[in-house]
């Protein structure tokens, strides 16, 4: 409730003081709960991508007007990489994210901008780093054979698949001939004499290409 005390020191314009005390009127109690924590939608917690830009999505909540998220690198959100506040049910980050392992939350804020209770944190993984350089192994480098060899290389950690290549020019600008398969050695169609130029290169799960390997030179002798 409002209480007026009658001390002479509320006036009116004409400076008349206050005639007389009020300290008996109705009470009230504003009760103003917080607004619930929003539903995480996407990323799923734990998801790895190299999109360094990605997309969040959370479901409404009613009473929310607005809603904040945060970003940060330990799930007690003490070091906030960054939040913003946006007015629909998605957010789109607009400076890329480094390499590393991050957690993200949302809340709800109402009409006057009063914020609601957070979400329970995800985490995402951003990852655009390939796997090491395939070591080639056969045919040995500046070495002679006389029929088209199958080409073998060692394996790379995460790799899912492998793109073999080989070229008359050390700096494969013509390429004659490539392929990706699964596999860590390939058999190319019949290859003319000539001294030709090969490498390979592997890919992650995630659609991340790592570097080229070391090239090797080879020396067809025979068709």
């Amino acid at each position: 409730r409002l209480d007026a005390m009658d001390n002479d020191t509320i006036m009116d314009l004409a400076s008349n003081p206050l005639n007389g005390g009020f300290i008996g009127g109705e009470s009230y109690i504003i009760d103003k709960p917080q607004l619930p924590a929003p539903r995480l939608r996407s990323p799923r917690t734990g998801m790895i991508t190299n999109n360094t830009t990605p997309t969040f999505w959370w479901t409404n909540v009613r009473g929310g007007e607005t809603y904040e998220i945060e970003f940060s690198t330990d799930n007690t959100f003490v070091t906030i990489l960054g939040s913003q506040v946006v007015g629909g049910l998605s957010y789109t980050v607009v400076t890329p994210f480094g390499d590393g392992n991050y957690f993200w939350r949302v809340r709800a804020l109402n009409a006057v901008s009063e914020p609601g209770v957070w979400s329970s944190p995800r985490t995402f993984t951003i990852n655009t780093a390939g796997p090491i350089a395939p070591v080639l192994s056969f045919p040995a480098d500046n070495s002679s054979v006389h029929l088209t060899p199958t080409f073998k290389w060692g394996s790379s950690s995460t790799a899912v698949l492998y793109e073999f290549q080989y070229d008359n020019d050390p700096d494969f600008s013509s390429l004659i001939y490539t392929i990706s398969r699964r596999t860590t050695y390939s058999r190319p169609p019949a290859m003319a004499i000539g001294t030709y130029h090969w490498r390979v290169r592997a890919k992650d799960a995630i659609g991340n290409w790592g570097a080229w390997s070391a090239p090797f030179t080879i020396n067809i002798t025979g068709p």
